[in-house]
């Protein structure tokens, strides 16, 4: 049993690994375009900032 706490533990550790580093991406890529205000609806909102991912093709 002990094993598998430590499994979930490791995925939840590298799920948010993969979304902080998804979330970098996007908001460089909205400073690179010049959308400031996209910028901090995405930190704020977490459907901006989905249809934002999808927009830049990164899901």
């Amino acid at each position: 049993m002990e094993e598998r706490s430590e499994g979930r533990v490791e995925g939840r550790v590298e799920g948010r690994a993969e979304g902080a580093e998804l979330l970098a991406k996007l908001l460089k890529l909205l400073k690179a375009d010049g959308r400031t205000d996209d910028i901090e609806l995405a930190l704020e909102d977490k459907g901006t900032r989905e249809r934002l991912y999808k927009e830049y093709h990164l899901e």
